[in-house]
């Protein structure tokens, strides 16, 4: 097989591969006013069986969401709409006392039911006020509007298809040609720049109709308009005529809270290495657990 076939049978056979994540989500949006068939909603569950046995489905009208489990995990339902959650909440009892929720009943939410909270309370600004690693998809059924987003710094995957008759997310590009009238051309140019490890714009995926969304950026799509927004950049520096000492101090407590916070069960284990990150990390882990009663 020559070997430019055999590259393209690798990533074609990529797509059917699972990730490394247990979990998965699709949303579709008929921006031309069609209802979404029940056929539809099964292709695109299917398309995500590979990333969990669990299914959980909603549809209505325009737009349908479709998540895949490891384990049963319901999707988070916010007053203003369906919302599924892909990934974690750190800090979450910061998030939880913004909200107005007791310890107790805050521990007894999932970080998808505790996300979808801050969603119907703040709108597309919980994303902003929200800790973690995350990916989501919301749907707002008055106003006829789909939002997917990626938590800052790092998140799940997601990537998306936009026309003028419909819009697309999901985890991975094979639920993007799922419903099978997008045909899957590669991006030579893209992935002939890649094997020689240029990059180029990261919004681009190894096919030519299907984009990437980045961390910290957030994709609303109406049955007019759709644009790609970053609702969070960390490259902005903060200045301000505080002593240095100051900020030293602050980000020693940023860094335990975080690290008090990913903390939640058992004891940990450190990989140290030749950096400063992991022992850092080891030093207010043992602050945090000597603290522990």
């Amino acid at each position: 097989m020559p070997p430019g076939n055999r590259v393209t049978e690798l990533l074609h056979s990529g797509m059917n591969a699972p990730r490394v994540s247990s979990s998965a989500l699709a949303a579709v949006f008929l921006r031309d006013g069609g209802t979404v068939a029940r056929e539809q909603v099964n292709t695109l569950s299917a398309a995500l069986h590979p990333f969990g046995a669990h299914a959980d489905e909603w549809r209505g009208g325009p737009a349908a969401l479709v998540s895949r489990t490891a384990d049963p995990r319901p999707a988070a339902a916010g007053e203003g709409g369906p919302l599924l959650f892909d990934g974690f909440l750190s800090r979450r009892g910061e998030l939880a006392a913004a909200l107005g929720l007791t310890p107790g009943a805050a521990d007894r939410l999932p970080d998808g039911a505790l996300f979808a909270r801050a969603w119907t309370r703040w709108g597309a600004a919980a994303a902003a006020r929200a800790e973690g690693e995350f990916a989501f998809a919301a749907w707002d059924g008055p106003g006829r509007t789909l939002v997917a987003g990626c938590s800052p710094w790092t998140a799940p995957p997601l990537c998306f298809h936009v026309n003028r008759r419909r819009a697309v997310v999901a985890s991975a590009p094979r639920g993007v040609f799922a419903l099978g009238d997008l045909p899957r051309r590669l991006d030579d140019e893209r992935l002939s720049n890649s094997l020689i490890n240029i990059y180029g714009d990261p919004h681009r995926t190894y096919y030519r109709d299907v984009r990437n969304l980045l961390p910290g950026e957030m994709l609303t799509v109406t049955p007019e308009t759709h644009r790609v927004r970053r609702y969070h950049d960390p490259t902005k520096q903060v200045r301000s005529g505080r002593p240095a000492a100051d900020h030293v101090e602050e980000t020693w407590d940023l860094l335990r809270r975080a690290v008090r916070s990913a903390l939640r069960v058992g004891d940990p284990a450190v990989l140290l290495s030749g950096g400063l990150d992991s022992p850092a990390v080891a030093l207010a882990a043992l602050d945090v657990l000597a603290e522990s009663p």
